[in-house]
C-alpha cells in the first residue's frame, strides 16, 4: 500500500513539476493558454514563479522528510498542494472585451464582457468595473453583464489595475 501511495505521489509530483514549467516558459504558456499567436493581443494575469516554485519545493521537502510518516506525509502534502493550487489561477483578457479563465494556463473557461451582437464590444474594456468582493474574488460589472470571478490569493489586484488604468479619462 504504501508502494501505491509513492506511486501517486510521484505522478501529482511530476504534473506539479510540469505545470510549474509552463508558468517559467512565458512563450510556451502564452502559446498553450491563447490557443495560437493571438496571445499578443491578450492580457496575462497568472501565477507568480517564485511562490508556485517556492510550493513545489515545498511538497517536494514533504515526500522526502515525512517518508516513513505516511499520515503526516499526506497531511503536509495535501497542504502544500492545495496552496500550490490556490495560487495557479491564470486569467487572460482580450482587448476586445473577452475573458479567459483557467488554472496554471490551461484554459477551462470564456466569457465576454458584453451581449452577443451588442456594439458595445469595442469598449467593454473601458466601461467595465472591477471590484474585488471577496478574499479570492472579483466582480466585473458594466451595463452589460456582472460577473463574480474567483482570481485566486495573488492576482485580483493586478486585474482591478489592469481595469481601472483602462478607462477613459474625461
Amino acid at each position: 500500500m504504501v508502494k501505491v501511495l509513492f506511486i501517486c505521489l510521484f505522478i501529482l509530483d511530476f504534473v506539479m513539476g510540469v505545470l510549474t514549467f509552463l508558468v517559467l516558459d512565458k512563450e510556451l504558456r502564452e502559446l498553450v493558454f491563447s490557443g495560437g499567436s493571438v496571445g499578443s493581443t491578450m492580457e496575462f494575469f497568472g501565477p507568480k514563479f517564485g511562490v508556485v516554485f517556492m510550493l513545489f519545493l515545498a511538497s517536494n521537502v514533504c515526500i522526502i522528510i515525512f517518508r516513513k510518516r505516511v499520515k503526516l506525509l499526506l497531511f503536509s502534502y495535501v497542504i502544500c498542494s492545495f496552496l500550490w493550487m490556490l495560487c495557479g489561477r491564470t486569467i487572460g483578457i482580450y482587448w476586445s472585451g473577452e475573458v479567459i479563465t483557467g488554472w496554471f494556463y490551461i484554459q477551462t473557461d470564456r466569457f465576454l464582457l458584453y451581449k452577443e451582437g451588442s456594439t458595445f464590444k469595442s469598449e467593454a474594456i473601458n466601461y467595465t468595473n472591477v471590484q474585488i468582493s471577496n478574499v479570492f474574488y472579483i466582480t466585473l460589472e458594466n451595463n452589460q453583464v456582472n460577473y463574480s470571478l474567483y482570481v485566486g490569493p495573488v492576482i485580483g489586484q493586478e486585474i482591478k489595475s489592469y481595469f481601472d488604468d483602462s478607462h477613459f479619462t474625461n
